[in-house]
């Protein structure tokens, strides 16, 4: 008897569990996929962020400079009759003519002829044109014939000084110049700030005279990342289920080829979760096409929360290549293209009874793009992803994903940042991996991370940050802490889909109301360290009516 309330027991528990499983699938944001795909996408935040603080810096580029013109004769001695000038492939003739043929057919002195060479001058520096110069050569004026000189600098010798580990060839491909061509100042500098923006390498050039006359030689120089990086990192902005304390470590390698490629390498843990990604990126050709690959595998097991009797632990996979095509860049704006294949795998278990394996098979295309200026920066991205039944995937569904950042500096101390996200689908039932969260350090702060998931979802966060000023970050130790304050707004809401007969229960089809706090941030010079947020306001209501 005995013997069988224990198996009666252990079925009822089976079923409890079984039952829970499917009540929350597929919004459940205990999933081992979702967890997965929800620090990816706080990294992708994270990095994003880091991206928007960072001023643009127009490349150097010397150019050596003329010196000053000796005094010429004020004397007007000098008949014109014609003045011969060469052939410009920059200044067009209606430009020089004005200059020069108010001269020609009159007296006038060695200055007014230096006037004109000044104004012609002018011209060139306003075309950008700074290697560019006309030039009066000594000369003896015979029938009146005077000879003006422009010389329109072409390429020399090409030289790239300071790379170690990348390539110079690839920074050859990259920043044109043939030898003989006309040396356009802009035109290199559009080169360097495309470069700039694209890689890590940063450039800049110097132009010095060439070996033969009327050629330029240009002098390019490479400054490095370091190859290796390496840091460590605790928080407490992780989820309660799993434990929110966390740890890691990331490893960075720069140059492994030559060619601006990068090798990264993640791992997290926390009481009930562990995760290890690694990711490889490559330029393909000189239109710096890009190559992503990454691969990140996962582990969780449930320590807190409702959940926490019935033993959930779960693994989760994701291999993903994509493509990333720069449409424009330069040194204010950033548009790129990009589309990206995953073979995404994930399974649960309930006291030790694995659950059925899910594989997805999932196609992202998107757009995004980036504005930068002295006091303002912004980023978007839209991107469409879609389940590919027929590569072998489970499940098929299609959902749209949006995101914003805007960062604005107020004054010297005061900055605003200001964040949204927003997902559709008319899919009924989403992956768990493929639902929006919310919740956590970049979404609702204050609520543990992905507390909310839904099919549709969104958020929106405001966020003033008070620093030093100037004058008090050059008198402050510079091994010392430094403090920072924060006064943020965050609301978010996530919308599963709801049958019918389920549409007055309110379950968690809910939303996030306004999350506040001021924290004050102390930041030691090796390691951040995130405090809890104070936040009010959990509000639980229905958000769809299907």
């Amino acid at each position: 008897m005995k013997g069988t309330i224990t198996r009666i027991t252990a079925g009822l528990g089976l079923a409890l569990a079984t039952s829970l499983a499917t009540a929350q699938q597929p919004g459940t944001a205990e999933s081992p996929g979702a967890i997965q795909q929800q620090q990816q996408q706080e990294i992708d935040r994270r990095l994003r962020e880091e991206r928007l603080q960072k001023r643009p810096v127009a490349p150097e580029i010397s150019v050596p400079q003329g010196g000053p013109a000796a005094p010429a004769s004020t004397a007007k001695t000098i008949r014109v009759e014609q003045i011969l000038i060469d052939r410009s492939e920059i200044l067009t003739q209606a430009q020089i003519d004005a200059i020069i043929t108010p001269l020609e057919g009159q007296t006038v002195s060695l200055a007014d002829l230096q006037q004109a060479i000044d104004a012609l001058n002018a011209l060139y520096t306003a075309a950008g044109q700074a290697t560019a110069r006309a030039i009066l050569p000594p000369q003896t004026i015979k029938d009146g014939l005077v000879r003006f000189r422009l010389v329109e600098a072409r390429v020399g010798e090409v030289r790239v000084n300071g790379a170690e580990a990348i390539d110079p060839a690839f920074i050859t491909d990259r920043v044109r110049l043939e030898a003989d061509e006309l040396l356009s100042v802009p035109v290199l500098e559009s080169a360097l700030v495309r470069f700039n923006r694209l890689h890590s390498t940063q450039l800049r050039a110097g132009v010095v005279a060439g070996s033969k006359f009327g050629t330029t030689d240009v002098e390019i120089t490479a400054v490095e990342p370091p190859r290796t990086k390496f840091s460590v990192f605790f928080d407490n902005a992780g989820r309660d289920t799993v434990g929110e304390t966390r740890g890691g470590l990331n490893a960075r390698f720069a140059n492994l080829l030559g060619r601006s490629d990068t090798l990264q390498f993640l791992a997290t843990r926390t009481e009930g979760a562990e995760n290890y990604a690694l990711s490889y990126s490559l330029p393909l050709d000189w239109h710096d096409l890009r190559l992503d690959l990454s691969a990140s595998k996962g582990n969780i097991s449930i320590v807190d929360g409702p959940f926490e009797p019935l033993d959930i632990t779960g693994s989760s996979s994701d291999v993903t290549a994509g493509l990333t095509y720069p449409l424009q860049v330069t040194l204010t704006d950033m548009w790129s293209v990009y589309g990206r294949l995953s073979a995404r795998e994930s399974s649960s278990a309930f006291g030790g009874l694995e659950q059925e394996k899910l594989n997805l098979r999932v196609l992202t295309l998107g757009v995004s793009g980036e504005h930068q200026s002295d006091n303002t920066a912004w980023y978007v991205d839209h991107s469409l992803a879609s389940g590919i039944t027929a590569l072998g995937g489970d499940e098929g569904f299609l959902y749209y994903r949006g995101s914003a950042t805007r960062f604005d500096r107020l004054s010297e101390r005061f900055q605003l940042l200001l964040r949204g996200g927003l997902q559709l689908s008319d899919t009924r039932f989403l992956p768990a991996s493929e639902l929006f969260q919310i919740g956590g350090a970049y979404t609702v702060r204050g609520f543990s991370e992905g507390l909310l998931s839904g099919r549709n979802g969104y958020f929106v966060s405001a966020e003033l940050r008070i620093g030093r000023t100037l004058e008090e970050y050059q008198a402050a130790d510079p091994d010392g802490p430094t403090l920072h304050g924060i006064v943020f707004i965050d609301h978010g809401g996530a919308l599963p889909y709801r049958p019918g007969n389920l549409k007055e229960v309110s379950a968690r089809q809910t939303h996030l109301d306004a999350a506040h706090g001021h924290p004050l941030c102390r930041c030691l010079p090796a390691m951040r360290q995130q405090f809890p947020d104070p936040a009010v306001g959990l509000r639980r209501q229905s958000l769809e009516h299907i």
